[in-house]
């Protein structure tokens, strides 16, 4: 009896071997092999080592059964995954392979951040030579200029065996440098040039040589602090207004400290110069007022600190004539 239910129990095990198994190994091996006709090897990233090449046997192991004793995983030869053939196993990198990756991040950390600083530098003189009145979000200086370059994709240093990491992740890149690309990131006042008694309150609409104007401009603040993220590094910064220097081309430039008073439309202000920042016209014709806010910007990355200017810029045009007085004879 026992050996006829043994009997009975081999040939069911070889029923579903031949009507299961197989079948289902043989569709994974097909489904295998034209997934390798159709991939190519590709380059992908790894924590370690930088990055690897996939094999097109690597990238197509998903479709092979999984054994529980050779676990792959398909992107970095470690975890869990099928069995790829000829699969490499994961080395672990030497101190000297990490030493010589990390000096290779390094230089590529150093050309993102120049290619960055270039652009965006050119994305600034774009947005100077293409805006109207200050308005530097108008729809010509989008079109024509975009909307600037994103902050670079810095990759991360590895630590290296027996020497503790200092502060927060290290990007291989000079704090000053990394301070920049996060100040880009601020949202500064627009820099909105102010004049009075503004020109738009006279009948003729102009502004008139030797008349004592106030210079000043629209900022909602004069500090703002925040903080910036470049990549796995948080930046503090605190920028200040500094000064507004005045151009007018052909007139000598003028720089104020702070924003400036603004005018008040009253009897006591006319004819009187600004307390703080006064300007007059030398010459008639159509003018334009070029303002610069010079911004400074206070950073501090990993416990070390220092400073840099971030120039704002807005303009406005400017019609200006010359009043004569005419002597008339009374009547009689």
């Amino acid at each position: 009896m026992l050996r006829k239910l043994v009997g009975v129990a081999l040939v069911l095990a070889l029923v579903t071997q031949f009507l299961v198994v197989a079948p289902r190994a043989r569709a994974d091996q097909d489904s295998y092999q034209r997934c390798l006709a159709t991939t190519k090897p590709k380059i992908v990233p790894n924590g370690d080592l930088g990055s690897i090449t996939l094999t097109a046997a690597q990238q197509c192991s998903h479709h092979l059964k999984e054994s529980p004793d050779e676990k792959v995983n398909p992107q970095n030869g470690s975890g869990k995954g099928p069995v790829a053939p000829g699969a490499p196993k994961k080395k672990k990198p030497t101190r000297e392979e990490i030493i010589k990756e990390n000096k290779a991040r390094k230089a590529r950390n150093a050309a993102l951040a120049k290619g960055f600083e270039e652009k965006t530098e050119g994305f600034r003189s774009c947005v100077k030579r293409n805006a109207t009145d200050g308005d530097t979000e108008s729809r010509r200086v989008r079109s024509t200029c975009g909307t600037g370059p994103s902050a670079p994709d810095f990759e991360e240093m590895t630590d290296v065996p027996g020497v503790p990491r200092q502060g927060q992740p290290d990007l291989g890149l000079p704090p000053e440098t990394i301070a920049y690309v996060a100040s880009t990131q601020l949202q500064l006042p627009k820099t909105s040039v102010q004049l009075g008694p503004d020109p738009e309150w006279n009948r003729w609409d102009k502004a008139f040589v030797g008349h004592p104007y106030w210079l000043w401009i629209d900022s909602s603040t004069e500090s703002m602090t925040s903080k910036q993220s470049v990549g796995p590094i948080t930046v503090t910064l605190t920028a200040s207004l500094d000064s507004v220097t005045y151009r007018v081309k052909g007139e000598e430039p003028v720089t104020c400290d702070g924003p400036g008073t603004p005018y008040r439309r009253i009897s006591s202000n006319i004819g009187k110069s600004s307390p703080d920042c006064g300007f007059r016209f030398t010459k008639a014709g159509p003018r334009s007022i070029e303002a610069t806010a010079n911004w400074v910007i206070q950073w501090s990355v990993n416990g070390q600190q220092g400073s840099l200017q971030m120039p704002q810029t807005g303009t406005r045009a400017v019609e200006v004539r010359e009043l004569h007085s005419v002597n008339v004879d009374p009547p009689g």
